[in-house]
Formats: C-alpha cells, structure tokens, sequence
C-alpha cells in the first residue's frame, strides 16, 4: 500500500470516529398537561451538516440526537429554561428563556456551512457555527418528529 493510501485511510478513519455522536440521552420529568409550556426545537436541512448530529439539551439534561429535517417537541414547567445544542465536534450553544403557562416557543437549531469541516477531530471554530436561536414559527412539512422519554 502506498504511503498516501495509507494516510489517506488514517484520515478516514479518524473522521468518521470522530464523527460519531456520543450523548447520554435521559428522560425529562413530567410536566400537568394543564400548564406545560411547549418547546419545539427543529432542525431545518442544511447541506453543509446534515452529517453532523445535533445533540439537544433541557435544562442541562440530554433529551434528543436531532439530524437533518427532524424537530422535537418538549413539555416543560412555565418558568425559567435553557436549551442548549451541540454538535459532534462538541461545540455547543445555549440559550436562556422564561415560559409562561400554556406558551409554545420555537426555536431552530442549525449549524453553518462550517460544520462540514468540524468532522476533523481537534479542530477549533467558534461556537457560532452551532446556534439556537428563536423562531417566530414552525413548519413541520418535511420534518420527522423525535420523540422523548419522560419519566
């Protein structure tokens, strides 16, 4: 085997290691239906990170692996949340928000066209090239819903 192959097999096989998504996924408490805020977490397609597992978290507890085109819908206390998501590179972004009784959010989690390249283990980008951010709607045509587990 010729040293380029040989390097070249390395390389692929580090990426796709490093590719893998590691989450712990739990249950959420369950929340009254009566006053449960609702939060609707989608993925829209982006090209560039459809490869790349978006890992969703409630209130610092791991609830869903989103992919491409996919969303999960959460119910939580009204109160004060946050939500984060994080790629398989493990950056991570967070976000702070207060629910009142009853309310639906929707928030987006995506990447940038970046996120391609974050497959390379030891790689170092900015943490905007994962987001979440809030939506003033939601369209589930074409998006696959993700369910999760309460306890």
């Amino acid at each position: 085997m010729s040293s380029f192959k040989r390097i070249f097999s390395v390389v692929v096989i580090t990426v796709l290691i490093g590719a893998c998504s590691s989450a712990n996924i739990m249950p959420m408490n369950a929340q009254s239906t009566d006053t449960a805020s609702s939060i609707i977490i989608f993925r829209p397609s982006a090209m560039m990170a459809m490869l790349n597992d978006m890992v969703v978290a409630i209130d610092g507890v791991e609830v869903a692996v989103l992919q491409d085109k996919q969303y999960v819908t959460a119910l939580v206390a009204p109160g004060k949340h946050t939500i984060s998501v994080r790629g398989t590179s493990g950056l991570e972004s967070e976000l702070s928000f207060n629910t009142a009784p009853s309310e639906t959010l929707y928030f987006e989690a995506a990447g940038s066209a970046n996120n391609s390249i974050n497959f390379i283990p030891g790689s170092v980008f900015l943490k905007s090239n994962f987001y979440i951010e809030p939506a003033d709607s939601f369209d589930s045509s074409g998006l696959t819903m993700i369910n999760i587990n309460y306890k």
